[in-house]
């Protein structure tokens, strides 16, 4: 489908991206990522109304999530936001030695996909540090010879 611009004439089969106000949004500080989705199969349009811009992604993941696997949408209005402002997930890779690239870039992709906003990565804690310091040599030192 083609995506077309809001000044533009809305066409059959057309996406139309905006940010604007969201009608029965909260009014806590998270409503600013709320969003409008509305699928009108008659007319063949997808109109997707956010807040802000993370507003928009979020509702073009919903949209994604909702697709039947053919690609095919039913009829839909979807009024959404966050419950709360800070939805994360924590990686701990001073400890798991087993995140590549390839697999942060999947785990980035899931926290789209669930409307995740942050990312805590713990790259160094005092039990597992593994960076040398020139200046600080008893960060490797002591522990090392604390676990043997």
């Amino acid at each position: 489908m083609p995506i077309v611009h809001t000044t533009s004439p809305i066409t059959a089969r057309s996406v139309q991206l905006q940010l604007g106000d969201v009608v029965n949004a909260a009014t806590s500080s998270s409503a600013d990522d709320a969003y409008t989705l509305v699928v009108d199969t008659d007319r063949q349009l997808i109109s997707i109304t956010g807040r802000s811009a993370a507003g928009v992604f979020h509702a073009v993941q919903t949209l994604l999530n909702l697709a039947f696997p053919d690609g095919r949408l039913a009829a839909m209005t979807v009024t959404d936001w966050p419950r709360f402002r800070y939805r994360g997930l924590h990686v701990d890779v001073a400890r798991n030695f087993h995140s590549d690239l390839p697999q942060m870039k999947k785990l980035l992709d899931a926290m789209a996909t669930y409307k995740l906003n942050a990312l805590h990565l713990h790259l160094s804690d005092d039990e597992a540090w593994r960076l040398e310091i020139p200046g600080l040599p008893e960060l490797t030192e002591v522990e090392a010879t604390a676990f043997g």
